[in-house]
């Protein structure tokens, strides 16, 4: 079989996806695993074909993999107050206040209980001053906690983040529940990477400016910590920030360095080849193998011994290789952001440089030879940029071909400078000297290139679908794919079956003519997305009022660009409480706004005063509605203005919350009350004016207050469905008396910190609900939840038959004429 590895990554990397996503029983997949390779070796013994079994089994063993990397003790102790025993491997200082440091269990004690921990880590939070160090033995004490998901669809998921470190479980800590047992109990090859960290720190922090000496230790250790957030925002503005990750550019630039210099001297071609692998596998070991170095190392040592025992080797083949490799022992690093970019960059310049040469040739073979693998990687990486940053340097090519090439040279530099600092304290200090040079020109080039306006392209995130069309359409578009070696009737079919999909495509966006409400969640705070077939609009943009954690900025912002929605039509603020229009403020910066809707001015409020400036600043038109008015955005979408009264706004109301705009949305025959923070007086002035009767979906008041959601609104009301927009907060919300009193009139509740994002869709007929949190899936829920997909896929295989039929009834009419 032709480039074996590549085929078997395919149906291992959708098992590991699968499992990851579905529940599954870790001991049928096991057994099936056997059964598996039992049939495979009588299919080799008995030379009869086997490709079939093969996939199957690497599929299988992909879903087995990840069932076991998920599969982790310390995951049954959560939620308890245990304490554990273990060795710090790895720790980071974020200030004098905070330190976190990754633990290898070695015992866990739980209701008097001792439970021995093999090869599983927790992270500790450790809320003090950091004096532990790597090796310490300590003993902590302390709730075991479950790391947060994302909440909100595509959000950073700082859960499945650290389960692709192999990390588990939290703990959190001070110093009166942490001791230390003993001190650095490491073993050598530990004791050799913790003193080779120490000592490139001193070498750098002596002989580098403090700004140069922290981008290097980044580099040469694989630590990003050494950098603020500035310089490593900067960086990835100009789409260089692969240098701070150490990777095949990091580990090409020593291995060929030390290898031509080896040869220089005279050494073999093999001897040189081998030291080199030697070398750069050493300073893999110690800088704790990150995934991009093992890929490369992998790749390296494959690619070399090949070459030295004079076989040919497919390179495509030998990458996909490496993947299974790692994967097959860290299968939750398809999800890592740094293993994506790290083999698709490769695979990129393996598969579209050489065409991308040969075309640039025609003008200029040295400018072709200079871009063409520049050119090839942004080609790979930009859907997975997108899809993860959604942002876009315009400037990639550019800066990486000026800031590259200069990079390479401090690279080198700092490399010698570790050798000659033992022999020569004065050669040191000139190199020293040079590098601090050389890394001054680059900062100044990145200086000037972060000046250039527009130099960002915004996109939203896309699909597997969508990334796998792109490549593909670069692969055609290219010719690496060539359509014309297809056989006339397979292209003919693909034709038939494109124009399909079109169609149908089309058919369904002409006829849908849905309202979708979107309840993000803001944690304690309100925000709704409302899309109907012509309109975004969004009430409320929440905001945090613990903390300084930015909600419009880390959720909100990136929730609407990730969706593709970069303008809204209009925004209502209830009120101006942080947590219902903090978020405001980065909105209006970054997302376009037709118009702003208030009900009440509030000159004493921060919030209110920095909206209207802003409104000023970029033009947006802000208006004043009141009880009574009615906005119309089509013929299916109405919204009725219920509070606050033009009285309300002139008399000097105490209670901020009572001013809340109060909303009804009629949409497809459906009622949604929206009801910001309105307390009971205003409920009571609402239920006397029979505004509010037999509604659908209700917006609790007040994040489930008691001082809200008084008898007489729910008995009014008697919604079908209510959403509570909470958080974890100190106020008590929601409380169970005002749980207990929608459930006893028959209404299902929704709640963001248990549900996370709540979604309503609003059709004339129907309404549908899904929730993002939700256990793992089971086949049924798979089914139900995705039947909108399942019946497209139905659709599109159907096109495909009747494409098919299509063609073969055209070529029978043809034989039949011909024939005539």
């Amino acid at each position: 079989m032709k480039r074996l590895f590549l085929v078997l990554l395919i149906p291992f990397i959708i098992g590991i996806y699968i499992s990851y996503c579905v529940e599954v029983d870790i001991t049928s997949i096991s057994i099936i695993v056997v059964l598996l390779v039992a049939g495979l070796t009588m299919s080799i013994i008995t030379n009869r074909a086997y490709s079939l079994v093969l996939l199957f089994l690497f599929f299988f063993i992909g879903m087995l993999m990840t069932e076991k990397s998920l599969d982790k003790n310390l995951i049954g102790f959560t939620d308890k107050s245990i304490t554990l025993e273990g060795t710090i491997e790895n720790r980071s200082i974020i200030n004098e206040e905070k330190s976190i440091y990754i633990v290898k269990v070695i015992n866990l004690y739980s209701d008097k209980s001792v439970y021995e921990i093999k090869d599983e880590k927790v992270l500790i939070n450790y809320y003090n001053k950091g004096t532990l160090a790597i090796g310490d033995k300590i003993r902590a004490k302390g709730v075991l906690l479950l790391p947060r998901e994302n909440t909100n669809p595509r959000l950073f998921n700082y859960r499945l983040y650290l389960q692709t470190k192999d990390i588990h479980a939290i703990l959190n800590t001070d110093s009166n529940s942490l001791i230390t047992i003993s001190k650095g109990e490491l073993n050598r090859g530990d004791i050799l990477r913790r003193n080779f960290h120490t000592r490139i720190i001193d070498i750098l922090d002596n002989v580098l400016s403090e700004k140069n000496s922290s981008l290097m230790k980044s580099v040469l250790l694989g630590d990003k910590s050494f950098l603020d957030d500035d310089t490593q925002s900067r960086l990835r503005d100009l789409g260089i920030s692969h240098i701070l990750a150490v990777s095949g550019l990091h580990i090409g630039i020593i291995y060929l360095f030390v290898s031509g210099i080896l040869r220089l001297l005279g050494l073999h071609k093999k001897i040189s080849v081998c030291f080199a692998l030697i070398l750069v596998w050493t300073y893999g070991f110690l800088i704790y193998f990150p995934t991009s170095v093992l890929r490369t190392l992998i790749m390296f040592s494959l690619l070399s011994l090949s070459t030295l025992i004079y076989r040919r080797s497919d390179s495509i083949n030998t990458l996909s290789f490496a993947a299974i490799v790692l994967l097959f022992f860290r299968p939750l690093w398809i999800f890592d952001i740094g293993f994506q970019l790290s083999f698709i960059s490769t695979a990129s310049i393996l598969i579209f440089t050489p065409r991308i040469k040969d075309l640039l040739s025609i003008y200029n073979k040295r400018i072709a030879k200079l871009l063409s693998p520049l050119i090839a990687v942004q080609i790979g990486i930009f859907p997975i940029l997108a899809h993860h940053f959604n942002t876009y340097a315009l400037l990639s090519i550019f800066s990486n071909l000026i800031l590259i090439p200069i990079f390479s040279i401090s690279l080198i530099l700092c490399f010698i400078l570790i050798p000659i600092h033992l022999i020569s304290i004065e050669i040191t200090v000139a190199l020293g000297s040079l590098l601090n040079l050389t890394l001054n020109l680059q900062d100044f080039i990145i200086n000037i290139l972060d000046k250039v306006p527009f130099m960002n392209l915004l996109l939203p995130s896309s699909g597997v679908i969508s990334i796998l069309s792109y490549y593909l359409l670069f692969l055609v578009s290219l010719r690496i794919i060539n359509i014309r070696l297809f056989p006339s009737k397979i292209n003919k079919i693909v034709f038939n079956y494109l124009i399909f999909v079109l169609l149908i495509s089309m058919a369904f966006i002409i006829v849908s003519n849905e309202t979708v409400l979107e309840f993000i969640d803001v944690g304690q705070g309100d925000s709704c997305l409302v899309r109907t077939k012509n309109e975004v609009f969004l009430i409320d943009t929440g905001g945090s009022v613990f903390g300084d954690f930015d909600v419009g900025e880390m959720i909100l912002v990136p929730y609407l660009i990730k969706k593709g929605i970069n303008k809204i039509d209009a925004v209502f603020i209830t009120h101006f409480h942080e947590d219902h229009s903090k978020g405001m403020i980065p909105l209006m910066k970054n997302i376009k706004i037709d118009n702003i809707f208030i009900g009440y001015e509030n000159l004493g409020s921060d919030i209110f005063n920095e909206i209207s400036y802003l409104a000023g600043i970029y033009n947006i038109s802000v208006y004043k509605i009141l009880e009574n008015d009615m906005i119309h955005f089509d013929e299916n979408n109405i919204i009725k203005v219920l509070n606050p009264s033009y009285d309300m706004t002139i008399n000097n109301i105490q209670n901020e919350n009572d001013l809340s705009l109060v909303l009804l949305l009629e949409s497809h025959k459906k009622k949604i009350l929206f009801t910001g923070d309105i307390e009971k007086d205003i409920e009571y002035k609402m239920v006397n004016n029979h505004y509010i009767d037999n509604v659908d979906i209700i917006k609790v008041p007040h994040h489930g207050s008691k001082t809200s959601s008084t008898l007489e609104l729910i008995s009014l009301a008697r919604p079908s469905y209510a959403v509570i927009q909470v958080g974890k907060n100190n106020f008590g919300h929601p409380a169970d008396e005002i749980i207990e009193r929608y459930e006893s009139f028959g209404t299902s509740i929704l709640r963001n910190d248990k549900n996370g994002l709540i979604t309503f869709i609003l059709s004339k007929n129907n309404i549908e609900i899904k929730t993002f949190i939700k256990d793992k899936s089971t086949l049924n829920d798979i089914i139900v939840n995705y039947r909108d997909r399942i019946l497209y896929l139905c659709l599109y295989i159907f096109g495909l038959i009747i494409s098919c039929i299509i063609y073969k009834n055209s070529n029978d009419s043809r034989n039949t004429l011909l024939e005539e």
